[in-house]
């Protein structure tokens, strides 16, 4: 496993619920650098859905299977279609498990689409290198622009740190990232069958 360590919590901003999808995409436009936390499904894909919009050339993606609620979603995935297909953006996945039948994920089967029309933009592949924090535990992220980052480390509640303005943490991760892509296995569209 590759392992990344972040330093103590001081600083760490906790946003209210009530204002939360207008507070992000404050964050987000104003490109802050404030560091908040995100926790559950909503939170995440509110996040997500922000640091896709907001993307301007790239974006990594360290996943189990993108077969969740959450990457089902219309908005998760309209904001990353329109990132590739519309701003010709690059995109990189590196998932856990790949499922055995792609149509199990909408968000999968939309990217293996995306990686056919654009071939020199998406990349796909597959790790059997778990990401893992300083105590041990495996962490998922995504990461944009060597600046934006959402750091989930807790899997399970989707507990996460974030930020739209890092190049320290979004940097520290994007290493750890093309270490594991340098070791992974490349999956092509071309071996999976459509939807």
């Amino acid at each position: 496993y590759i392992k990344i360590t972040m330093n103590s919590e001081s600083g760490i901003m906790n946003l209210v619920d009530e204002t939360y999808e207008q507070s992000v995409s404050l964050l987000a436009e104003s490109n802050d650098s404030v560091i908040f936390r995100n926790k559950g499904e909503g939170h995440a894909e509110i996040v997500l859905k922000n640091i896709f919009k907001n993307s301007e050339c790239e974006i990594n993606i360290l996943a189990k299977s993108l077969t969740s609620k959450l990457t089902s979603s219309d908005s998760y995935k309209r904001e990353l279609y329109n990132f590739v297909d519309k701003r010709y953006g690059k995109l990189k996945v590196l998932l856990e498990d790949i499922p055995d039948n792609i149509c199990q994920s909408s968000a999968l089967a939309m990217i293996f689409a995306l990686q056919r029309m654009h071939p020199e933009n998406v990349e796909i592949a597959k790790t059997d290198l778990p990401i893992k924090s300083g105590d041990n535990k495996v962490v998922h992220f995504t990461i944009s622009d060597s600046c934006m980052f959402r750091l989930e480390t807790d899997i399970v509640n989707r507990s996460a740190f974030c930020c739209f303005n890092n190049t320290v943490i979004s940097d520290s991760l994007n290493e750890a990232f093309l270490s594991a892509w340098e070791q992974s296995t490349i999956i092509s569209s071309l071996n999976m069958l459509e939807c």
